[in-house]
Order: structure tokens, then C-alpha cells, then sequence
């Protein structure tokens, strides 16, 4: 449902000051969402109301993303784009399923009476922005990746596909960024949400706020097409959300007064803008060095250490992009890196049983290539019949089980034959 002050939003956007009529309009929004409507709220001034929209959802155990606001200037500087970017915005808010956002107990949430014997135990229940896994298929086909529960600091996520731990979820949104397939949503947030919104209104600038920050944006009107988008914690964005914005040719304007690390650090490799306030002009992707945005990589950079790799297949086993491809060709070994496609996950480097791969993050390089690696197999050394696997291979295994090299390099024919000439010559 999209709620506007007076009528459907146009070109030119004209709404009422009157105190009563603003009132009925967030009464209507959230009478909604209450009851499980996702609702886009078009209000002057409705930046500044988030904080007590979200307070107030929260006192009814409702998720609070179930509301999102806009403000009139935001929608006046799209001009004939505004409706399309409303309808947009509300179908993503739908897609996200804000309502099924997992819930926990809290017996020191104030409720009526009426409202316990009503609703039972889910009128002391109150929404977490914990992870949802949209794809749990998915998830399991990656047997070997376990980066969303490692990454919890509070062991909230347990198991394979990950389950949640509603009690010990803190909501700092680290499994989220960690999922190298984009797996994770938090309610209301799709992981391509705000790309879908840029390419839906484009070209636009893109601001980002904090929920609790979103004060900070009231009154302003931008001199160019502008994306809002409030987010539930500025430490939900990742690198991989943020080269997608730029190669649509937008460098993203964080609105903030805190001094997260992560956003710093993002800041300080160009991948976005940080300011107080909002700006009048967006940083231009020039200042940035970026000539070429969509000759970036995705996250990652893999580099091979020389002469370590014995092509034991580990990395392509446990790669969940399959950024990493081996392939037997009969006389040889081939390993293909799809640099396009790696997320910077470093599974491949962890598991590697020589050490030989290093993972750089994209911010570390500024250009991808398609890494192609022959290696010959080795051959049998007394028939000359190539073997399944380069000789460094054969070493490796040498080494580590003691047998001789000698014995590895024959194929199954000499092997057999060898073996005939031991049991007949000590006969």
C-alpha cells in the first residue's frame, strides 16, 4: 500500500500543512502494518518521524521495516520518474516479507490485558533484524562454506543450512555481508534491493542513512535525481552491495555522525562518500579513479604462489562461485580463475593444503584477468603413457606418505607388470 498526503504523486507534488490530516495519514500507515501490509508512507517532514514509527511498531511486536517513508522533495527531484520509483520501492518492500522477520520473547515489553489474551505469547513478542536464508539449496550446495556462522560473535547461527538462535542474536548483521553467494537477508533489505531501486529511477545519487539517523535528512532538497535509502545498521553494507551501485555509474553518500570503522575504511578505498549532512552535488566517479567501473571484479583477486600448487583440486572443490575450474584433459591438467566471479570469500586460500593461492580484496586491485594454467601430466617412466595428475602432484603425495616417486610414476599396466616381477623373482 503507498499512503500519500493528497493523491498520487506527479511531477509536481503539492500537499497539505494541516497538522490533522498528516496525523490520519500515519495513523492509516500504521494501521497497516500492523496488520501485515507492507506500507510506503509519503509524508513532508517523514524523515523525521522514523524514529517514533519504529518505536511505536516495536511497542506492537511489529517490524518496524514494515513501513517506509519518503519524502515529497525526494520524489519532486525524480519528477516523471517518481511514480515508477514508488511502485518499485513497494514491490521490494513485499518481496523482502519484512512480517516474517524472526521474533523473541521479551516479558518486559508493555502490553495491555486486552492484548495478552488476545494475542497470547506474541503480544510480549518483539521483531530481530536477524538473517533470513532465502536459499537454502543453495546454501547446501556449498557444502564446504561455513563463513556465516564463523562469522557470529555470539554463535547465534548453528548448522548447515545455518538455523537461527533468535536469544543470542545481537543484530550486528556480520553474517549478512560474510555470505560469499548473497544468501542472507535482513527483513525488509533484499540483497539487491537498492540496486533494483538505482536502476528502476538512474541516473540518481544514492544516499544512505541509518534508521535512527534518518533526523538527519529532514528538510532536504536535493538539486539533482536522489535515491533515499534507510537502512538498519550502517554495518550492513558491504563491498560486494557497493560495487554494484558503481558500476551503475553512482558513488554512494553515506549520511552519518558516527565514526563506524568499516564505513571509514570503505571511505578511504573510494567506495563511497561519507558526510554529515547531505551533499548539494554528488561526488563525481572521476574523483574517484574509477574510469571504467564495470572493469571491476566482484570482490576478489587470486594470486598463485609459484611452484607451490600441485593441482590437487582442493580450492575448486570448495570455491561456492566457482571462481576456481580444474579440468583433466587427458594429457593435461588445466586451472582456470574466473576472477569475475570471485567474492573474496578466501575458502580457497584456508583449504589449500600447500599454501599456494592468496585472496587480495577488490579494494587491493583494480583489475581482474581470466588466469589460465596448463600443467602436463606426468608420465609413466617405464611405458611413457601419460598419468591423471602433474608431477607435482606425485611429489607431494611422495613426500608426505614416504613411498618413493619411483613407484607413484607407473600407470596400472607397468604397476601390475612390476608387481609380477616382485612375487615371480622372489619365488
Amino acid at each position: 500500500m503507498i499512503i500519500v498526503e493528497d493523491g498520487l504523486p506527479t511531477p509536481r507534488i503539492s500537499l497539505p500543512y494541516r497538522k490533522a490530516e498528516r496525523a490520519e495519514a500515519v495513523r492509516g500507515a500504521l494501521r497497516l502494518a500492523t496488520n501485515d501490509e507492507p506500507t510506503v508512507l509519503v509524508l513532508r517532514g517523514a524523515y523525521g518521524l522514523v524514529a517514533r514509527i519504529d518505536s511505536y511498531l516495536r511497542e506492537y511486536g511489529v517490524s518496524p521495516f514494515m513501513i517506509e517513508v519518503v519524502d515529497p522533495l525526494i520524489l519532486e527531484s525524480l519528477h516523471d520518474r517518481a511514480g515508477m520509483y514508488l511502485e518499485e520501492l513497494h514491490y521490494q518492500l513485499v518481496r523482502g516479507r519484512p512480517y516474517e522477520s524472526p521474533t523473541r520473547l521479551d516479558p518486559s515489553k508493555r502490553t495491555s490485558r486486552k492484548a495478552l489474551f488476545r494475542r497470547l505469547l506474541s503480544a510480549i513478542a518483539i521483531p530481530v533484524n536477524g538473517p533470513i536464508l532465502l536459499d537454502p539449496e543453495s546454501c547446501e550446495r556449498a557444502r564446504y562454506c561455513s563463513l556465516c556462522v564463523e562469522s557470529c560473535p555470539t554463535s547465534a547461527l548453528v548448522g548447515k543450512p545455518p538455523r537461527l538462535r533468535v536469544e543470542a542474536c545481537i543484530e550486528c548483521s556480520f553474517c549478512f555481508k560474510s555470505c560469499p553467494l548473497g544468501l542472507l537477508s535482513l527483513p525488509g533489505h533484499p540483497p539487491d534491493r537498492l540496486i533494483s531501486l538505482v536502476k528502476a529511477a538512474r541516473p540518481v545519487q544514492v544516499i544512505i542513512a541509518e534508521r535512527s539517523e534518518a533526523g538527519l535528512l529532514h528538510g532536504y532538497s536535493p538539486e539533482v535525481p536522489t535515491i533515499v535509502e534507510l537502512v538498519p545498521c550502517l554495518d550492513m553494507i558491504s563491498e560486494r552491495l557497493l560495487l554494484s551501485i558503481i558500476k551503475e555509474g553512482v558513488i554512494p553518500i553515506v549520511v552519518t555522525r558516527q565514526h563506524s570503522p568499516n564505513i571509514l575504511r570503505l571511505e578511504r578505498v573510494g567506495l563511497l562518500s561519507v558526510a554529515l549532512e547531505p551533499p548539494e552535488t554528488p561526488p563525481s566517479i572521476k574523483q574517484r579513479a574509477l574510469q571504467d567501473p564495470s572493469a571491476w571484479p566482484s570482490q576478489g583477486i587470486i594470486e598463485l604462489v609459484e611452484g607451490r600448487c600441485t593441482f590437487c583440486g582442493v580450492c575448486s572443490e570448495v570455491c561456492p562461485t566457482g571462481a576456481i575450474i580444474f579440468e583433466n584433459r587427458g594429457v593435461e591438467t588445466v586451472l582456470t580463475v574466473y576472477e569475475e566471479r570471485c567474492v573474496g570469500c578466501t575458502l580457497c586460500e584456508r583449504y589449500c593444503p600447500q599454501g599456494a593461492l592468496r585472496v587480495k580484496t577488490v579494494v587491493e586491485s583494480k583489475t581482474h584477468r581470466r588466469l589460465e594454467i596448463k600443467q602436463p601430466h606426468a608420465r609413466c617412466i617405464k611405458c611413457g603413457r601419460p598419468l591423471n595428475a602433474p608431477i607435482a602432484f606425485y611429489s607431494e603425495i611422495s613426500r608426505r606418505t614416504g613411498i618413493k616417486i619411483e613407484e607413484l610414476l607407473l600407470c596400472g599396466e607397468c604397476r601390475i607388470t612390476r608387481l609380477y616381477e616382485e612375487v615371480l623373482g622372489k619365488s
